[in-house]
C-alpha cells in the first residue's frame, strides 16, 4: 500500500476530520424510500435545513428548471423539480457545502457546472441507451453528478500531493487520472469512491465513480453503466463543459457515443441535445 493509500485510508476510517452530510439528507433518504411519502413531507424536512432550502430554491428557479414563474416555497420548489429529483440535487447541493475545496486549486464553478452537466448526460444516454448490468439510472446519474468529488477531497485534505498531481499533468499532458496513477497509485475516481461510502451512498453508486475512467476495472455487472459515465465525461469535456485542471477529454464526442454502440445516423441528433444540456446546467450548483 502506497503512503497516500495508507493516508487515505485513515482519514476515511477515523472519520473525524472529514464533513459529513447533514441530519436532513438522512432523513430525506429515508422518507423517499417509502413510496407514501408526499411532497408536502418531503418539504417539511427540507424547510429544516435553512441552507439547503435556499439552494433548493435557487435550484428550482435556475434555467434548467424554470418555468417562467418564480418558485418561493419550499413545496412548490419540490413539486417542480419532482421528487425522483429532488433525492439527487439534495445530495449534492449537500456535498457542495462539505466540500468547498482549496481556494486557488479548482475553478469551482467550472467543476460543478462540469459535474451537473455529465450527470445530465449521462441521464439522457441511459435513457437513449438499453443500460445493461445492476446498475440503475438513477445510480448512473449520481455517480456522473459526483463522479469528480475525489478530486476535491485531495484538494482539500492532500494539498501538497494535489500540487504535485497538476504539476505532472502540466508536464507531461496526461489526463489528470493518468496523472494520479503516476503519483499516488489511484485515480480520483477510486479515491471518490471511498468517499462515498463512508457516506453510505449506494454501492452502484459507489462503483460507478470508482470506474467512470477505467471502466474495463470495474465488476462486469456495472462496466456499462462506467463507460456511460466515461462517455459522459469525454462529451461534456470535448465540447467546451470540461475542468480545466483534468486536461484534454478521454475520447472525442463522436468516438465516445460510437463506443457505446450507438449507430452513426442517432450521433449527429445526440450531440445537438447534449450541447443544450451543457447550457441549461451552468451555474446549477456552483
Amino acid at each position: 500500500m502506497t503512503d497516500f493509500a495508507a493516508d487515505l485510508k485513515t482519514l476515511i476510517d477515523k472519520g473525524k476530520d472529514l464533513p459529513a452530510l447533514p441530519d436532513t439528507i438522512l432523513e430525506l433518504r429515508t422518507a423517499l424510500d417509502d413510496e407514501m411519502t408526499g411532497d408536502m413531507k418531503i418539504a417539511e424536512i427540507i424547510s429544516r435545513d435553512p441552507v439547503i432550502t435556499g439552494k433548493l430554491l435557487r435550484v428550482a428557479n435556475s434555467v434548467a428548471y424554470s418555468r417562467g414563474v418564480e418558485v418561493t416555497s419550499v413545496l412548490n420548489a419540490v413539486q417542480r423539480v419532482g421528487l425522483r429529483e429532488v433525492r439527487v440535487i439534495c445530495v449534492v447541493l449537500a456535498v457542495v457545502d462539505a466540500l468547498p475545496g482549496s481556494e486557488g486549486s479548482l475553478d469551482l464553478k467550472q467543476f460543478w457546472d462540469h459535474s451537473a452537466a455529465v450527470g445530465r448526460v449521462a441521464q439522457l444516454l441511459c435513457r437513449k441507451l438499453q443500460l445493461q448490468g445492476a446498475a440503475g439510472a438513477d445510480d448512473v446519474y449520481v455517480g456522473g453528478l459526483l463522479h469528480d468529488v475525489g478530486i476535491l477531497l485531495m484538494s482539500q485534505f492532500f494539498p501538497d500531493q494535489f500540487q504535485e498531481i497538476l504539476t505532472v499533468r502540466s508536464e507531461t499532458g496526461v489526463p489528470l487520472w493518468q496523472a494520479e496513477k503516476k503519483v499516488i497509485g489511484m485515480c480520483h475516481g477510486q479515491v471518490g469512491s471511498m468517499l462515498t461510502a463512508r457516506w453510505s451512498l449506494p454501492e452502484g453508486i459507489n462503483i460507478c465513480i470508482a470506474g467512470h475512467h477505467v471502466p474495463e476495472d470495474a465488476p462486469p455487472e456495472y462496466e456499462h453503466a462506467c463507460r456511460i459515465l466515461r462517455a459522459s465525461e469525454a462529451l461534456c469535456t470535448s465540447l467546451g463543459a470540461g475542468v480545466d485542471a483534468e486536461g484534454e477529454a478521454d475520447d472525442d464526442a463522436f468516438n465516445a457515443l460510437s463506443s457505446l454502440d450507438m449507430p452513426d445516423d442517432q450521433i449527429e441528433s445526440v450531440l445537438g441535445e447534449i450541447e443544450e444540456v451543457g447550457v441549461s446546467v451552468r451555474g446549477l450548483f456552483a
